[in-house]
């Protein structure tokens, strides 16, 4: 039907969501509203606040492609390593993305197709992890692990409120950014021997 077709990352982390207000402003000949700007500012901020809580620690994440690339992405652009990405799809495309997603950094990471969740945890047991992120179906292997999940995506069947966890977009990124530094802060608190305090 003559329309054109752009295809994108998902908008999550500063770099994707600026891609995809920049692609919707050449579209629209129209400036990126205010408000839009004022998510992004927020965003970077606190990118400064939060980046001594996540510089340098290490993520599993599991999940559909396109999920696994955006983030990936966004914790490269906020100082996390994604050691261990799996997908239960086979593709033959996974690993290249990330190359171009990660750059440098993709040498650190582990990818697997087709996967399981068995394997996934195999996989992540031979490796020093900080963080586990995807749906609830990672439980069982962050609590193996004995590090926190940072939920996302879909199924998320043991939370309330599940279906406005926000991840897209300058909003959404900042609200993962919380979820994720909120977890590392609770998890240094709980290994206190003094307790809560300031951090």
């Amino acid at each position: 039907f003559g329309t054109p077709f752009y295809q994108l990352p998902l908008p999550i982390g500063v770099q994707s969501s600026d891609t995809f207000f920049e692609r919707l402003q050449s579209l629209s000949d129209c400036k990126r509203p205010g408000k839009y700007s004022g998510q992004r500012s927020r965003l970077v901020d606190s990118y400064v606040d939060g980046h001594k809580y996540v510089f340098g620690k290490k993520a599993v994440l599991y999940g559909p492609q396109d999920q696994i690339v955006s983030v990936a992405g966004f914790l490269n652009e906020i100082g996390m390593i994604p050691v261990l990405c799996g997908t239960g799809e086979k593709t033959g495309l996974l690993e290249s993305a990330l190359q171009e997603s990660l750059g440098g950094n993709f040498k650190k990471t582990t990818v697997i197709e087709d996967t399981d969740f068995v394997s996934l945890e195999e996989a992540a047991e031979t490796m020093d992890v900080d963080m586990v992120i995807g749906n609830s179906n990672g439980c069982k292997i962050a609590r193996k692990l004995g590090v926190p999940l940072v939920r996302m995506g879909l199924p998320i069947h043991d939370r309330l409120g599940a279906a406005r966890i926000l991840t897209l977009g300058y909003k959404g990124t900042q609200e993962l950014f919380d979820r994720i530094v909120n977890e590392f802060i609770r998890v240094k608190q709980e290994k206190s021997p003094v307790g809560y305090t300031h951090i």
